[in-house]
């Protein structure tokens, strides 16, 4: 069994690696690991992608592969401040949304491992390669017309007074 790290984390909007590819490999400490950045939308280049995330495959052992990915971490954290890039490894985002069942019942549906795409650092078992299942939500507050105007009317008699 081989073991993997991933690390998910979300770039600043004003800020961009540009690296014109999904997928770029990066040094690696040991022969056989590779480590990879690749975009989280595998239709994207990193450079346009905000949701960008780190891999590294190939470690013998569950405790390994968290050891590389604490030290990967560290590397990441290093070379996107010294480049001056934000970024946001989700230290207070939820780990997932989805409950075992949850993810019993999207196994069913795949036909294959799911597992949660947490924002931050996860260590898994990498064969094979598991899907990862996350979900957004963007709420939006719409204001009646009416109680605008009738705000808009108010300032505006309360400016001109």
């Amino acid at each position: 069994m081989r073991y993997a790290f991933r690390i998910r984390f979300h770039r600043s909007p004003t800020d961009s690696i540009n690296i014109e590819a999904p997928t770029v490999d990066l040094p690696s400490l040991a022969p056989g690991d590779r480590v990879q950045l690749r975009a989280w939308d595998k239709d994207k280049a990193v450079k346009d992608s905000e949701r960008l995330v780190l891999i590294g495959e190939g470690f013998a052992s569950e405790e390994t592969a968290t050891r590389a990915g604490d030290l990967y971490w560290r590397v990441l954290l290093r070379t996107m401040a010294h480049v001056r890039v934000g970024a946001d490894f989700g230290d207070r985002a939820p780990k997932g949304a989805f409950t075992t069942y949850g993810l019993q019942w999207l196994e069913a549906q795949r036909g294959e491992r799911v597992l949660n795409d947490v924002h931050g650092m996860m260590v898994f078992a990498a064969d094979p390669w598991p899907r990862f299942a996350s979900t957004s939500a963007t709420a939006l507050r719409g204001v009646p017309p009416d109680r605008f105007e009738r705000t808009f009317r108010r300032a505006l008699e309360t400016t001109w007074s």
